[in-house]
This record gives C-alpha cells, sequence and structure tokens, in this order.
C-alpha cells in the first residue's frame, strides 16, 4: 500500500508537461520502471543521477517521496522537504502541496513556519493540488500565520470538496456541523456529511450520526443515529464504537421490562466491548460502565459466540 500510493503520485506529477531531453526521457522512464518493479536502489541511483546531471523537477521529486516513504533506505523528512522545495519551486504541484506541509510542520527547520506554508498551500492550490486549498482553509480558520477569516476557510474548503477530496468534504462538514458559530449551517453540513456518507466515508458516517443525534436533522430518529455509528465502526472508526454499543442498549426498549432485544443486546455487547478494548480513557470509562450493564442481562452462554467476532474485527483493523 506504500508503494501504491507513491506510484499514484509519480504518475500524477509525470502527466505535467515539462521540458524534457530525449536522454533525460528514457532515463526518467529507467528509473519509474525500476520504482515500480521495487528495485529501489536502482531507481535511486537513476533519479538521483538525472538530477546531478539536469536538475530535472521530476527527478527531485521521485527523490524526495523516495526519502519521505524510506524506500530502499531510511524515512528522512530533513531530506524529502529539501527535494520537494526543489520541485516545487519548478511548479509542480503536488510538490508544492508536500514543501507546503513540510512548512507547516517543521520537519526540515527547527519550527513551524506557518506565514510560509500558507504562501506554499496557496501556490500549490492555484498550480491545481486542490487539496491545498482545504490545508491552507485550516490556517484561515484558527487565524495560524496569516489572519483569521472562518468563511474564507470555507470557501477554500469548499473548492476541494466539489472537487470530491474525501478530506475536504470530510473536513468541509465538519466545520459547517460543529464549528464557529458565524460559520455553522446545519443544511449545508448535511449536504456534505450525506455526500461523504454516500462515497462510504467511516468519518463523515460518524459525524451525520452526531447530527442525528443532536435532532439537527428532519424525519430521523436515534435508530437512523445508530445505523450512522454502526456504519463507521464496521470500518474501524474508533471514535464510533461507543454511541454505536450505546445507542444498542438504550435507543429501542420492549415496553414491558424496558430491556432491548436479544439482538440489540449482542449488538450492544459487540461494539462496547471493541470500544473498552480500543478507546481513549474516558470512553473507556464510559463504555465499561454501559458493558457491565449490558453483562447483567445477557446470558453467559452468548459470549462463545460473540467474543470470536470482536476478536475478528479487532484483527482485520489492526487494533491492539
Amino acid at each position: 500500500m506504500k508503494y501504491f500510493r507513491l506510484y499514484l503520485c509519480i504518475v500524477f506529477a509525470y502527466g505535467i508537461s515539462l521540458p524534457v531531453s530525449a536522454n533525460t526521457s528514457r532515463d526518467l522512464k529507467k528509473a519509474q520502471h525500476a520504482l515500480s518493479a521495487t528495485e529501489y536502489d536502482k531507481a535511486f541511483q537513476l533519479f538521483t543521477r538525472i538530477e546531478k546531471d539536469s536538475q530535472h523537477p521530476l527527478a527531485q521529486f521521485s527523490l524526495a517521496l523516495i526519502y519521505k516513504q524510506g524506500l530502499g533506505r531510511s524515512i528522512d523528512t530533513a531530506t524529502a522537504c529539501h527535494w520537494f522545495k526543489k520541485a516545487a519551486e519548478a511548479d509542480i504541484p503536488t510538490a508544492a502541496h508536500e514543501y507546503a506541509e513540510c512548512l507547516a510542520k517543521g520537519l526540515n527547520i527547527e519550527s513551524a513556519d506557518y506565514t510560509k506554508a500558507a504562501i506554499w498551500y496557496q501556490k500549490a492550490g492555484d498550480l491545481g493540488s486542490f487539496i491545498s486549498y482545504c490545508s491552507l482553509g485550516q490556517l484561515e480558520m484558527s487565524g495560524t500565520g496569516v489572519d483569521k477569516d472562518p468563511k474564507k476557510a470555507i470557501q477554500l474548503c469548499q473548492v476541494a470538496a466539489e472537487r470530491g477530496s474525501p478530506v475536504a468534504i470530510i473536513q468541509l462538514g465538519r466545520w459547517l456541523f460543529e464549528g464557529e458559530e458565524t460559520i455553522r449551517d446545519s443544511a449545508a453540513a448535511l449536504q456534505w456529511l450525506e455526500k461523504g456518507a454516500s462515497l462510504k466515508l467511516a468519518e463523515a458516517e460518524f459525524y451525520l450520526g452526531k447530527m442525528i443525534r443532536a435532532n439537527l436533522v428532519k424525519e430521523t430518529s436515534l435508530l437512523d443515529a445508530r445505523y450512522w455509528f454502526e456504519k463507521a465502526a464496521s470500518q474501524g472508526y474508533n471514535p464510533a464504537y461507543l454511541p454505536a454499543g450505546e445507542l444498542y442498549f438504550t435507543a429501542q426498549t420492549d415496553e414491558k421490562n424496558g430491556r432491548p432485544s436479544a439482538r440489540d443486546l449482542a449488538k450492544s455487547y459487540l461494539w462496547l466491548s471493541v470500544a473498552v478494548q480500543t478507546a481513549n480513557e474516558e470512553q473507556q470509562f464510559a463504555a465499561s460502565e454501559l458493558l457491565n450493564q449490558v453483562m447483567k442481562i445477557m446470558p453467559v452462554s452468548w459470549k462463545k459466540d460473540l467474543d470470536p467476532k470482536i476478536e475478528e474485527h479487532l484483527a482485520k483493523y489492526n487494533i491492539l
């Protein structure tokens, strides 16, 4: 998976029109082929030679990715940032975004430089890396390195969201749902979170559940909130485990005995058990309290069928 992400970035970069000699073009193809064949040392040597001979931005960008991902050598973020800067100065959009990230996180300097990061996010966005506008929006939202302007932050991030960026869709939905009072817009938040949920984005499903639970979505109930929490939990989204387990225990109970159905009780046990093992300290305490209530009324014999499902889920998402 690490290599696949790298390959996608390089393919994108190679689609940019840059002047290149026949020899350099041939060498770039050889280097790319070596990289795709996981011949990392060979690819590194080729890209290094190309950069030395022609200072070609695609070679610089590829070297940056190799150092960032640690392909065939140790991860070296400072050196990666050095090469991202070189490639960014040649107007490669993804390189400009990555260099902005270096500046924002202080990866190649003693401390972060948010003002310069904002400049490079803007440039990256203008070059076509639209997610960079959302990153710039995060700085605008908090006033970090730039003047605080939440409304501008929304406008910037919406550019990326409208082009289908999953990160931007979720960020925009969250801001509109639970951001500062001046930018909250439940209708717009619902639109973007539903868009994210249609793409099966677990975080969007979780926040859609939160909106419903907060009575911000018409003609819905706690059962609808539970549905979306479980959708997110089923994808291994940690914050969704506790509310999914809680609502299976409380959202729908029998009028006679005040208890959930056998199916809902089992579901509650499953999700609360996962929450106890994975959540933060505060959520673990809440999940543990609820789980104790569940186990007081759940037959002990159910555990032999339910516990393997818990272990299977934990293993599937490499939890613990």
